[in-house]
C-alpha cells in the first residue's frame, strides 16, 4: 500500500531514524541498505523508499542538530528551527507529487488495460464469424458494442451507393421496435446522415439543445456516432444512444474509432462475401434454366424451373409467367408459384388491359406500388387483395423485339431492389422468353413432321389403294393386313416407332407388283414357272423402288422378306429361322391367313377353321412356331 503522507506514518520515520543511527557508525551505505530492506517490508515502493532515506537522514541530522544545541548550544535560534522544518515540509510535498503521480499513471494503465480487453473481446467476437450473413455479422457486432461498451442502444447503418438510402442494418438495445422505424437518405437530416457525410464524429451530450436532431427514441439524451471507413470512403456509422445527459466522453470516441475500423473492414468483407456468393448462386441458376431449356421439352416444365429461381434470387413472393397467343391476341396464364389461392390460373388478358397488358406493350417494366383497383381488372384485383399483394412488378418477353410473354413478380411488403436485382431480373425474362420461343419453335415443327409424316402416310396409303385398283381380287386386302398385323404385334410387345414401322411395311408389302406385268399380276389361271419366277421378283422390285426412302427404310423388312419361310425354302433370299427378320416372320402368318380366307379366280375362299388349321400345321415349316400360338390366341379372343 502506497504511502499517503509523511504524518500518517510518522512512526516509520523514527523507527526508520533508529535503524539510521544505529548503523552510522559502520557507514551510510550499509545505513542505506538497511533503511530499503525496512520500507520493502512495509510495502514501500522504491521511489518512495529512495525519498524517505533522504528523509530519515534529515530527521537524524535535526536530532543530531538538536542533540548539539541542548549540549553545546543551549541558545539556539529560533529562525534555524524553523528553517529546518521548512525543509522537512518541501520534502513531504515532493513525496506527495510523486505518490499522486504514480496514483495517475497506474489508474491510465488500468483504463489502458481495460479498453484493449473490451477491445480484444469485441473484435475476437467479429473474428469468429467471417462467413456469416451481413445481417447476422451486423447484428453480433451490435450486441458485442452493447455488451462491452455499457450503452442503452446500438445501432449499425450501411447506405446504399446505388439508392443513397441509409440502411439500419441491425440494432440492439432496450427499444428495438422503436429505432427500427423510419427510413434515411443521404440527403436528410440528423446524426447519421451527418456523419456519413462528413466522415467525421458527433458526440451530442444533451440531445434537447441539438438543433438538426429528430428523435426516433423519446428517452434518448445523449448520442454518439461514429462513421465507418474504408480508407478514405464512409460506408456508414455506429450510431450509440443513452438515456443519461453527457453519457460519452473523449475516451468513449477514442476508443469507439479503434472498434469502427475493424467493423468497417468485418461489415466491408462480409458484404463482399456475400455479393460473391449472390453471383455464385445465380450462376448456378442460369445454368439449371439452361439445363432445362435444352433439355425438357415440356414449357410448364421449364417455366416452372424458371420461377424456381425467380422466387430464391428474386426474394419476391410470388411469380407467373402469361405466354402470348399471337393468333388469338391474347396473353394466356402458364403457370405460377407462391400463390395461396388458384385464381389466376384461368386468367387470359389482351395486350394494354391492367399491369400486365400494359407491361406486354412496353419495353420497360411496370412496377406498382400499393396496387390499385382502377388499374387492374376486377376478378384480378379481388385476388391480389386475397392474397395480400401490396407490390407488383412486371416484364415483357421478347424475342428480336417480338413480344412472347409476361413475367410478373408480387410481394406482400414495399419491394426493395438494386440495379443489380433489376439486372437480374432482366436476365431471368430473357432466359423465360427463349424457353417460349423454344417450346413455340418446338411445337411448330412438331406440327410440320406432323403434317409430313401425315402427307407420306397419305402417299404411302395411296400406293397401297393404287396397288388394289390395278389388282382387283386384292381389293381391301392392304387394310385388313395391316390391322391384323398391328394386333400381332401390340400382343408380341412392340410399341410406339417400331409399330409405325410395321404398319407402313403392311402397307407396302406387295408394292413390288407395280413393276410385274398385267398379263401375269392379273392372269386367272395358274402361273406357268416362268411366269412364277418373274412374279417371285416384286420383293426385290419392292426394295429397289423404296430403299432410296430415308423414312421408309426400316419399313422394307416386310416388303423385301414377307415371303419368306421358317424351313429356309421361301425367296427371295432363302433364309431360314431367326434369319428372317421379326417384322416379316409376323407378316408372313397374317398375310397367308387373308389370302387363304379372301376368294381368288383359280379358287373359292377357305373357312376360317380351315385356315387356321392349315397354319397350325405349317407352324415349324411356313411359320415361326411362337408367332404362330399367339396369332392363334388372337384370333379365339376375336371370336
Amino acid at each position: 500500500m502506497l504511502l499517503t503522507a509523511f504524518g500518517a506514518e510518522i512512526s516509520k520515520v523514527l523507527e526508520a531514524s533508529e535503524l539510521y543511527i544505529k548503523n552510522t557508525s559502520l557507514n551510510q551505505v550499509v545505513a542505506k541498505r538497511a533503511i530499503f530492506l525496512y520500507f520493502l517490508k512495509a510495502k514501500v515502493v522504491y521511489n518512495v523508499a529512495n525519498n524517505f532515506y533522504a528523509l530519515v537522514f534529515i530527521t537524524h541530522s535535526i536530532f543530531l542538530k538538536r542533540e548539539k544545541c541542548e549540549v553545546k548550544d543551549e541558545r539556539k535560534t529560533k529562525a534555524q528551527l524553523i528553517n529546518d522544518i521548512t525543509e522537512l515540509r518541501q520534502r513531504v510535498a515532493k513525496l506527495e507529487k510523486a505518490q499522486a503521480e504514480q496514483t495517475q499513471v497506474e489508474e491510465s494503465l488500468r483504463q489502458a488495460k481495460e479498453e484493449i480487453t473490451r477491445l480484444y473481446n469485441a473484435s475476437g467476437t467479429m473474428l469468429a464469424s467471417p462467413n456469416q450473413s451481413l445481417d447476422i455479422v451486423a447484428q453480433t457486432i451490435a450486441e458485442t458494442i452493447l455488451l462491452n461498451f455499457k450503452k442503452t442502444n446500438c445501432s449499425l447503418f450501411i447506405i446504399d451507393s446505388e439508392t443513397q438510402q441509409i440502411n439500419r442494418i441491425a440494432v440492439a438495445g432496450t427499444c428495438r421496435k422503436e429505432v427500427l422505424s423510419g427510413t434515411l437518405t443521404l440527403d436528410d437530416s440528423g446524426l447519421i446522415p451527418e456523419v456519413i457525410r462528413t466522415g467525421k464524429t458527433v458526440n451530442v451530450p444533451d440531445l434537447t439543445t441539438f438543433s438538426t436532431y429528430i428523435p426516433n427514441w423519446e428517452d434518448a439524451r445523449s448520442e454518439l456516432v461514429i462513421p465507418l471507413k474504408i480508407e478514405k470512403n464512409t460506408i456508414g456509422a455506429i450510431d450509440l444512444q443513452s438515456s443519461e445527459l453527457g453519457a460519452f466522453d473523449t475516451r468513449d470516441e477514442r476508443l469507439m474509432l479503434l472498434f469502427a475500423e475493424r467493423t468497417a473492414l468485418t461489415l466491408e468483407n462480409s458484404r463482399l462475401l456475400a455479393k460473391a456468393n449472390r453471383s455464385m448462386e445465380r450462376l448456378s441458376s442460369l445454368q439449371n434454366i439452361d439445363r432445362a431449356i435444352t433439355g425438357i421439352m415440356n414449357l410448364k416444365l421449364t417455366l416452372d424451373i424458371i420461377l424456381d429461381e425467380v422466387l430464391k434470387q428474386l426474394g419476391v413472393d410470388a411469380a407467373n409467367v402469361f405466354v402470348y397467343q399471337e393468333s388469338l391476341g391474347k396473353l394466356n396464364y402458364v403457370t405460377g408459384h407462391g400463390f395461396k389461392t388458384n385464381g389466376s390460373q384461368y386468367a387470359t388478358i389482351r395486350p394494354g388491359e391492367g399491369y400486365a397488358g400494359k407491361a406486354a406493350l412496353r419495353h420497360t417494366p411496370v412496377l406498382v406500388f400499393p396496387l390499385e383497383e382502377q388499374y387492374s381488372p376486377p376478378e384480378r384485383y379481388a385476388i391480389f387483395q386475397k392474397e395480400g399483394f401490396v407490390s407488383y412488378y412486371a416484364i415483357s418477353l421478347r424475342v428480336k423485339g417480338a413480344l412472347v410473354g409476361v413475367l410478373e413478380l408480387f410481394q406482400r411488403s414495399p419491394l426493395k431492389f438494386t440495379k443489380e436485382w433489376e439486372s437480374f431480373v432482366k436476365t431471368l425474362a430473357d432466359q423465360s422468353a427463349i424457353a417460349i420461343n423454344n417450346a413455340k419453335m418446338f411445337d411448330n415443327l412438331k406440327a410440320a413432321n406432323a403434317e409430313l409424316l401425315a402427307a407420306y402416310e397419305a402417299t404411302i396409303e395411296g400406293w397401297a389403294r393404287a396397288l388394289e385398283m390395278r389388282d382387283a381380287e386384292t381389293e381391301g386386302h392392304s387394310r385388313r393386313v395391316v390391322e391384323t398385323t398391328m394386333k400381332l404385334a401390340w400382343k408380341l410387345g412392340i410399341k410406339d416407332e417400331k409399330l409405325a414401322h410395321i404398319r407402313r411395311g403392311a402397307l407396302l408389302h406387295d408394292i413390288g407388283k407395280l413393276a410385274i406385268p398385267d398379263d401375269i399380276l392379273q392372269k386367272p389361271d395358274t402361273l406357268t414357272d416362268e411366269e412364277e419366277q418373274i412374279m417371285r421378283l416384286h420383293p426385290i422390285y419392292a426394295y429397289d423402288m423404296l430403299s432410296s426412302v430415308k423414312f421408309l427404310r426400316p419399313s422394307l423388312d416386310i416388303p423385301l422378306y414377307h415371303h419368306e419361310r421358317w424351313d429356309g425354302t421361301g425367296y427371295p433370299e432363302g433364309l431360314k429361322g431367326t434369319q428372317i427378320p421379326f417384322s416379316a416372320r409376323i407378316f408372313a402368318i397374317v398375310d397367308t391367313y387373308d389370302a387363304l380366307i379372301s376368294n381368288r379366280s383359280y379358287r373359292d375362299a377357305w373357312s376360317t377353321e380351315k385356315t387356321i388349321a392349315y397354319i397350325k400345321k405349317q407352324s415349324g415349316k411356313h411359320f415361326d412356331p411362337h408367332l404362330v400360338e399367339v396369332f392363334i390366341e388372337i384370333m379365339q379372343e376375336a371370336q
